[in-house]
């Protein structure tokens, strides 16, 4: 809970020192030339947003081998299970957590350069993304790779189609009336596995 505080008060600093030294103003990139929106199936889309899913699978695919097959990522599970047992194996802990926050501060870093073409950018941008991507590994499973992204992928498509088919306003509020729905029947998860 500790670490959690923490980590919310100092996005806070850092967003308020964002906005001190650039301004609250919305930013965005310049469109390049070569930028086109793709029809697929009838459907427009953006070749930017293309990109993005293509490198987010990707991304995904790789962090799953690093956690599943690599060292250094079976000492993140391990620690991520049973700290005192992990540390008894000899599992390297001060290490092993800051090597996991690395990992995580990396691919957020990652996600933020894939979003930045396809949204405006300003100091507060990223509070909803941290919303939806709780709710996407709550959903999904916690501690699951997979489960994330099916989850990401199943809480895109409802949104899409909420969007589509009823209102852009309801979008957000439907995302979290299934946040409700899978804690209240199911809180290990949609594809997460339960401890009891």
């Amino acid at each position: 809970m500790g670490t959690l505080l923490a980590t919310a008060g100092l996005s806070y600093v850092l967003a308020n020192a964002a906005q001190l030294a650039w301004k609250a103003d919305f930013r965005s990139l310049p469109s390049s030339p070569g930028e086109r929106s793709l029809a697929v199936g009838g459907i427009a889309v953006n070749s930017s947003l293309l990109w993005a899913f293509a490198a987010a699978v990707l991304l995904t695919a790789g962090t799953y081998a690093f956690l599943m097959y690599t060292d250094a990522g079976r000492a993140i599970r391990a620690t991520s299970q049973d700290r005192e047992a992990a540390a008894l194996m000899g599992v390297p802990i001060h290490r092993t957590n800051v090597g996991a926050f690395a990992t995580g501060s990396a691919l957020a870093g990652m996600a933020g350069v894939l979003l930045t073409p396809v949204f405006y950018v300003y100091p507060y941008v990223g509070r909803i993304f941290v919303v939806k991507s709780f709710v996407v590994v709550v959903v999904g499973g916690m501690g699951s790779v997979v489960g994330a992204a099916l989850g990401g992928i199943l809480f895109g498509v409802v949104e899409s189609v909420i969007s589509l088919f009823i209102s852009s306003g309801y979008r957000d509020a439907i995302g979290l009336v299934i946040f409700l729905l899978v804690l209240l029947l199911r809180p290990s998860g949609l594809f997460g596995r339960s401890r009891v």
